[in-house]
């Protein structure tokens, strides 16, 4: 490469050391400016490629269907009105004339396929998504046969109902904040019983429950598998749920709910495990402790062993991990108080406290040992592989989001 310098000959020629180490330096402190500029304009392009890279492939994430046909078990004709739904999102559609579903844009991760109609039994498939191999899914819906189950009672369904449906509003819808803006539409069809020998509080619905809940804004359907309290009790239930959005002409309300929402998901069960999956939890607001039982009198002792995160999880796939304890885990989440409704329920365990504590604390228990969950927090298993307890365990259906409802 040659640069001309003007005006400096004749000084060269006069001896002039400095200038021409001046001009030496000046040069090479060309170069090697051009040459960073290269790296540098080298490193701005991989980047853009890279970013581009990344769009396309988060966009093809989200680019999975899943579809299939539904018929009638006896006649072997299709169904046309199915409700085809992923269990416990609003993600969800209905067969057409031929029997044939489909549902887009569907996230990866691991679904329960639920198909209802009524008259028909309700049928549901477990799947993960991706699959290497997809093929199209085929259902066949029974008729469904209403058939009570055989209980020893000692109160029938018309001699003390509202009693009872009080005591299932309780322990089924909860007794939160939310719990007092929720109604359910078709109560009439929930029967109740009680066992004679263990005391044992059941419900049970031929039809899928419809509630509203105006706290966080859905419309809840649910199908009651098993419901129970038992004689000392402990509640527990069982079955499909399926959201959808409610509607609403005032920006004053859905302002609310996307409030309510939020505050719904911050400190719950799937917001731990989605922190749990970042290795976030200190900086989301947890902290954890392994325990050997729940421990109501003494809440607040916080000098338990704390187990190592990377220990008790393990990478199964890229959307998917591993959570493995044998003991009670502590749950405390420090970045809101509790409902001042919980007091009640955590002085009937043994709780002297009788102030509203500024943290939320909680237990749970798995109950094979091992779980497996998402990124975003959901759970893969059927809700009775992780028993809870504490402020978890005193949240009902009132507190609860879709699984793809997505945190802001």
């Amino acid at each position: 490469m040659k640069i001309k310098i003007a005006g400096y000959k004749n000084r060269v020629n006069n001896n002039s050391g400095f200038e021409l180490a001046y001009i030496y330096v000046s040069v090479k402190r060309y170069l090697l400016w051009r040459q960073q500029m290269k790296i540098r304009c080298l490193i701005f392009l991989i980047s853009i490629t890279l970013c581009i890279n990344n769009k396309l492939t988060a966009q093809s994430d989200s680019s999975y269907a899943i579809n299939g046909t539904v018929t009638e078990s006896e006649t072997k004709q299709p169904l046309e009105g199915v409700n085809v739904f992923l269990d416990g999102t609003t993600i969800g559609t209905t067969s057409d004339m031929n029997g044939f579903f489909e549902i887009t844009n569907v996230k990866r991760g691991g679904y329960v396929l639920v198909l209802s109609m009524i008259g028909f039994s309700v049928e549901s498939k477990k799947i993960e998504i991706p699959q290497r191999k997809f093929k199209s899914i085929e259902v066949v819906l029974k008729p469904k046969s209403y058939e009570m189950p055989v209980i020893n009672v000692i109160a029938s369904v018309d001699d003390d109902w509202a009693d009872q449906y009080k005591k299932f509003l309780t322990n089924f819808i909860g007794d939160s904040e939310n719990a007092e803006e929720c109604e359910i539409l078709n109560k009439e069809q929930i029967n109740f019983t009680v066992e004679r020998k263990t005391g044992e509080f059941s419900a049970h619905s031929n039809e899928w429950l419809e509630i509203i809940n105006k706290a966080l804004g859905y419309k809840v359907f649910f199908n009651i598998r098993d419901f129970s309290v038992s004689g000392r009790g402990e509640t527990r239930y069982l079955g499909e749920i399926r959201f959808s959005e409610l509607e609403s002409d005032s920006a004053e309300e859905i302002y609310k709910w996307k409030l309510n929402r939020l505050k719904a998901h911050k400190g719950s069960l799937r917001h731990f495990l989605s922190a749990l999956w970042e290795n976030k939890l200190f900086k989301e607001g947890f902290l954890i402790y392994e325990s050997e039982t729940p421990n109501w009198k003494d809440l607040t002792k916080k000098n338990s062993f704390v187990p190592d995160v990377k220990q008790i999880t393990q990478n199964i796939s890229d959307w998917e991990k591993g959570l493995a304890v044998s003991n009670f885990i502590k749950v405390v989440y420090l970045k809101e108080s509790e409902d001042e409704n919980f007091c009640d329920y955590r002085k009937s365990y043994g709780s002297k406290i009788e102030s509203i504590l500024d943290e939320q604390t909680s237990w749970f228990k798995l109950q094979q040992g091992f779980i497996t969950f998402d990124k975003s927090g959901n759970t893969l298993e059927e809700n009775r592989a992780i028993k809870v307890y504490g402020y978890w365990g005193w949240q009902r259906i009132a507190d609860l989001l879709p699984k793809d409802y997505v945190g802001e």
